[in-house]
């Protein structure tokens, strides 16, 4: 949470700063300090985020858009086609994720296993991975190739 560091934009890799960035100009997805019971600090709250956007972005009307965003993409009803949902047992994001199969072309997929964090499928598969993983990776596959498969067949 040093605000310093994060708008040193050289310490960040490409991919997490973007993240940061579309987090604070609008999904608003900020990890603020409950009223109480946290072991995070009260004082990390929505306004300490959206200084800590401005700062890091020089951008001083920066506010999440996060209204806009979920009336474009259907927020928990998301508009889209070909869209493979993964969650993880032990992701503390999967609050804010969809959570149930959306329709046939967006389909989902909760991961329950032990040390099955944020983004888990995203690490290289091992042979010694909980199994639940290496399902998660097949049905992501399955769906893939079928997709592929079918934008294939419609440019012939």
């Amino acid at each position: 949470y040093n605000t310093e560091q994060l708008a040193d934009h050289t310490r960040w890799e490409s991919n997490s700063r973007s993240w940061r960035y579309q987090t604070c100009s609008q999904v608003s997805y900020f990890n603020t300090a409950p009223a109480s019971g946290s072991l995070r600090s009260s004082i990390v709250n929505l306004e300490y985020h959206l200084k800590q956007c401005r700062y890091m972005f020089n951008i001083f009307d920066m506010f999440p858009k996060s209204i806009e965003m979920n009336e474009r993409y259907g927020g928990d009803q998301p508009k889209a086609t070909n869209v493979f949902y993964s969650d993880f047992s032990d992701d503390p994001w999967q609050r804010a994720s969809v959570n149930y199969p959306i329709s046939s072309s967006q389909p989902y997929f909760l991961t329950q296993c032990n040390g099955c964090g944020h983004c888990k499928d995203f690490s290289t598969p091992s042979d010694s991975e909980p199994e639940n993983l290496k399902r998660s990776r097949d049905e992501f596959e399955h769906y893939l190739s079928k997709w592929l498969s079918d934008a294939y067949s419609k440019t012939k």
